[in-house]
């Protein structure tokens, strides 16, 4: 059989992430990467498993939401921005 797509996986891997560190610290979450790229992860490989369909933006943006949900709130564009408007 021969696969008909081929997947890979470049984050982390052909970039970095380190430069999310500094916005995470500004939004009082200093270790905010470590916390939010894992739980990206999974819930993607989650919604693979499932044969559900996410975008990236999606998938990591809920990641985001799920662990700070008084920090942050979605506009009617599906675009996140902070309460106080910052």
């Amino acid at each position: 059989m021969v696969a008909a797509a081929l997947v890979l996986d470049v984050n982390e891997t052909l970039f970095s992430l380190e430069s999310l560190d500094e916005l995470f610290a500004n939004w009082g979450v200093p270790n905010g990467r470590e916390l939010w790229f894992p739980r990206t992860l999974r819930n993607g490989f989650a919604l693979t498993c499932a044969s559900t369909y996410r975008t990236f933006p999606d998938v990591a943006g809920s990641a985001l939401i799920s662990w700070t949900p008084n920090a942050w709130e979605t506009n009617r564009c599906g675009s996140f921005s902070t309460r106080s408007g910052s």
